[in-house]
């Protein structure tokens, strides 16, 4: 689907293309704007949608909860170098969804669960993001991990169920890893902490992990 031009603003409002399972392709032109509910699950369920084009306008800054959850055939997805914010399950339940790169944005925020159950293996990160939000990469296919460097706090279950995942490298800066961090992370085997005073380990971090692992 293709929006045709034209000089005013095209507002999209909340769902407007929920559900839509033949819908594969969208660009949305740079002047279009979302409603003020914001752009929550206007793409929830679209099953065959594997291309989409956002607006790169100062006006569309966040990528809104739900907005993309459930299409599991999205393959990739460029963010625009105006989005700050990915907020909760926007990406949740995409498993096609392979790599992430926000080495070029502005990004400052995942919400919870953003990118949970999808198949990222590979994610970029900028050095501006301060917050990655709950469950934000459970359920993914992680070998290789490495938070940014802006990260103090490794959030609830951030990479639960990880099944994948090998090495996990945590920044100097972190100072306390939260409930079920790690949980489920069966093929752990290694941690690199850069940090000279231990982070507050929560007792239940690793909780149904692998036991061997070196740190």
């Amino acid at each position: 689907m293709f929006f045709e031009k034209r000089t005013e603003n095209i507002v999209i409002n909340g769902s407007a293309f929920m559900g839509c399972t033949e819908l594969t392709e969208i660009v949305i032109p740079d002047m279009a704007v979302y409603n003020e509910g914001g752009s929550g699950n206007i793409f929830k369920g679209c099953i065959s949608l594997k291309s989409v084009h956002l607006p790169e306008s100062p006006a569309v800054n966040v990528i809104g909860s739900g907005i993309f959850q459930g299409c599991i055939s999205l393959t990739d997805f460029n963010i625009g170098p105006y989005i700050t914010i990915i907020k909760s399950r926007a990406f949740n339940n995409c498993p096609l969804l392979e790599s992430i790169d926000m080495s070029e944005t502005n990004v400052v925020e995942l919400g919870d669960n953003a990118f949970d159950t999808t198949g990222l293996s590979e994610i970029i990160f900028n050095d501006k993001i301060n917050s990655i939000g709950m469950n934000c990469f459970a359920n993914c296919r992680f070998k290789t991990f490495q938070f940014p460097d802006t990260i103090t706090v490794i959030s609830r279950s951030v990479l639960q169920t990880n099944k994948e995942l090998q090495h996990l490298i945590l920044p100097a800066g972190v100072t306390e890893i939260s409930y079920n961090a790690f949980a489920g992370c069966s093929a752990l085997i290694d941690i690199v902490s850069n940090s000279l005073v231990p982070p507050v380990l929560d007792a239940s971090a690793f909780n149904y992990g692998n036991s061997t692992f070196k740190i």
